[in-house]
């Protein structure tokens, strides 16, 4: 009885749990940014010198990203789940996110 409850829960906490990940670039140039703030309901990564970052959230339910980085405007984008990310015979789409600089027409 008792294994059969731990393998309840294992099976359970890893539907739960995904891995949201992607690319961040510049807007204007197309080049990858480093070091973006990558802020997803608590967690925190930032990206790495080709824009990439990787980061676990609940696969069921919508959240908010924050992404943020000094001289580029603060962009906030809603990311709801994908059904290719809890279903384990498909690749989920890679995500790729555009940031526009501070001084830039399109972040006002």
């Amino acid at each position: 009885m008792k294994s059969k409850l731990i393998l309840a829960i294992l099976l359970l906490s890893s539907c739960t749990n995904n891995k949201f990940s992607g690319y961040v670039y510049d807007y204007d140039t197309g080049k990858p940014i480093q070091n973006v703030m990558v802020n997803i309901i608590g967690n925190v990564t930032r990206t790495d010198s080709i824009g990439y970052f990787e980061l676990e959230v609940n696969s069921n339910s919508n959240c908010a990203i924050n992404l943020k980085r000094q001289g580029y405007a603060v962009k906030i984008m809603l990311r709801k789940p994908d059904f290719a990310e809890g279903n384990k015979n498909k690749k989920p789409k890679k995500n790729t996110i555009f940031m526009f600089k501070s001084d830039s027409d399109f972040s006002k």
